[in-house]
């Protein structure tokens, strides 16, 4: 899958050995991220559906800031999971940074979206 790059982030999807990582560098601070990053991140849901992957990890830890539309994003895209058929559900495993405050109030968060489909790991 083609990376992202957009303003002032990048996006790309690594494939290592069947494990999933989107690795996030960067800003988030568009006016529209749903331009660009919305159908981004269907692609990555739709690649790991196609996959048949159990987890992807979203690596934050080198994303230097992103907004609230930003954010909006990814609850767009974790709601996806709702509407994903049973056999078809994975996890996804978010890694941050707890040293950026932002990361450290926002990224948990997530997590209650689904508790049981969304795994931290503080770095």
């Amino acid at each position: 899958m083609e990376p992202l790059n957009v303003e002032k982030v990048k996006m790309e999807l690594e494939d290592s050995a069947g494990a999933l990582k989107l690795s996030i560098h960067g800003e988030i601070d568009m006016a529209e991220p749903s331009i660009a990053i919305r159908p981004y991140l269907e692609k990555v849901h739709n690649h790991i559906l196609e996959k048949g992957a159990s987890q992807v990890e979203v690596d934050f830890t080198n994303l230097g800031f992103m907004n609230s539309s930003g954010i909006k994003e990814f609850v767009t895209w974790i709601m996806k999971l709702n509407l994903t058929p049973p056999e078809k559900k994975y996890s996804i495993k978010l890694t941050y940074a707890g040293t950026i405050t932002w990361q450290e109030s926002s990224i948990p968060v997530l997590q209650k979206l689904q508790p049981t489909l969304i795994e931290m790991n503080r770095v």
